[in-house]
C-alpha cells in the first residue's frame, strides 16, 4: 500500500465532506490511520485489546445494509451492498466476529473506502 501526499489529502477531504472522523486502512503488515482535525468530534477511543477491524465500502454508490450492529457474521459473509445504477457490489466481512459499530447508515451515498462497520473478531454466533 503506497499513499502519496495527494491521495492522503483526497482521503482527508472525502472524510470531511462525509462527516467521517476516523479512517483506518489495513493491508497485510501496513496500516494507514487518519483522524479528523479540531472541530470533528471523534468517537471514544477503543483499547487495543478490543479494537475492531473496519469494514469499508467497495465502490461508490448507495449503501444497502444487509446486517445491523450486534450481528454475528462469518468471514466472507455479505454485510452490505453498494449500488451504482443497476450494478451492486457486495461488501463482505473480512473475518468472523460481531459487528460492533455502525459507521454509515442505510441509503447513504458512500465512496470507495468509506467505513461502514467495525467488526470485533470472535467465533461466537447468535
Amino acid at each position: 500500500m503506497m499513499f502519496t501526499a495527494d491521495k492522503i489529502a483526497l482521503l482527508v477531504a472525502t472524510m470531511k465532506r462525509n462527516g467521517v472522523a476516523e479512517l483506518e486502512i489495513r493491508e497485510e503488515a501496513e496500516e494507514l490511520r487518519l483522524v479528523g482535525a479540531a472541530g470533528v468530534r471523534p468517537t471514544a477511543a477503543i483499547s487495543p485489546r478490543t479494537a475492531g477491524r473496519m469494514v469499508s465500502a467497495t465502490a461508490f454508490g448507495v449503501l444497502h445494509l444487509e446486517r445491523q450492529a450486534g450481528a454475528a457474521v462469518e468471514a466472507g459473509e455479505i454485510v452490505a451492498t453498494v449500488a451504482a445504477g443497476p450494478l451492486r457490489r457486495p461488501v463482505v466481512s473480512p473475518i468472523a466476529g460481531r459487528l460492533t459499530r455502525m459507521l454509515a447508515r442505510q441509503a447513504q451515498r458512500v465512496e470507495y473506502g468509506t467505513p461502514i462497520f467495525e467488526i470485533l473478531e470472535g467465533k461466537e454466533r447468535s
